[in-house]
């Protein structure tokens, strides 16, 4: 898909036991950003060589090891690559805490690894990635906006959301990271962790957690004008 703000086709790479979305995105000058390489690092790093492209960075929407279990792999072929992490996940998720079977129960530290926080600009070749907090479904949830393209991790799926019982999950956060959301340009192309693309306009349209959230006015502030009701056609996938 070409989308606006990367610097050429992002692409998909299905990974692991959980079906996750490891994207690679070109950034220009030969390099390319992924962001949630959560498993399998040598068919992320050929897939990127396979586009002609250096992969630069790594950024990480949240902490649970099906997001993030490529790290070892990827260090391994470059072991200065940055790796972006809200620290609100990178406290716990190299612990005990972040235990998910069948994956290896904890990851060392890594020590490229660096803290993002909300509104923090990551460059990577020509483009920014531009940090967006997104708590809910793990303490440090982080999307980035990069054009007219969201990566969204587990905050928001085409027709669905993410799950708040895992450790850190907080119901309430969540619904206000949905409404911030839903506050962006309905035309939006939306990049989740698992499953297909979809566009803000669709989700706060029909997906049945945001939909009735907005409707319901739960948060007059957060919810001040959404961006709601442009029509969206086809996604081109």
């Amino acid at each position: 898909m070409n989308d606006t703000g990367t610097k050429g086709k992002i692409t998909r790479i299905v990974v692991g036991a959980y079906g996750e979305n490891a994207w690679i995105a070109p950034c220009g000058s030969g390099l390319a950003a992924v962001v949630d390489p959560g498993d399998e690092a040598q068919r992320i790093l050929d897939a990127t060589e396979k586009m002609g492209l250096r992969l630069a960075a790594a950024l990480f929407t949240h902490g649970h090891l099906d997001h993030i279990a490529a790290i070892p792999g990827l260090l391994a072929a470059n072991p200065a690559m940055p790796l972006h992490m809200a620290a609100a996940d990178a406290e716990w998720c190299f612990s005990m805490q972040n235990a998910l079977p069948p994956y290896t129960p904890v990851l060392d530290v890594p020590k490229t690894l660096l803290p993002v926080a909300d509104g923090d600009e990551i460059r990577v070749g020509d483009a920014v990635f531009h940090a967006i907090a997104l708590p809910g479904h793990s303490p440090g949830g982080m999307g980035y906006l990069v054009g007219e393209v969201l990566f969204s991790g587990d905050t928001l799926f085409a027709a669905s959301i993410g799950r708040t019982d895992f450790h850190g999950g907080d119901p309430a956060a969540m619904e206000r990271s949905l409404l911030r959301l839903a506050r962006l340009p309905p035309e939006t192309l939306v990049l989740p962790g698992h499953g297909g693309p979809t566009t803000i306009g669709r989700e706060c349209r029909s997906n049945p957690w945001l939909a009735p959230l907005l409707r319901a006015g739960e948060s007059a502030k957060e919810s001040e004008s959404p961006n709601c009701q442009t029509s969206v056609g086809q996604l081109e996938l």
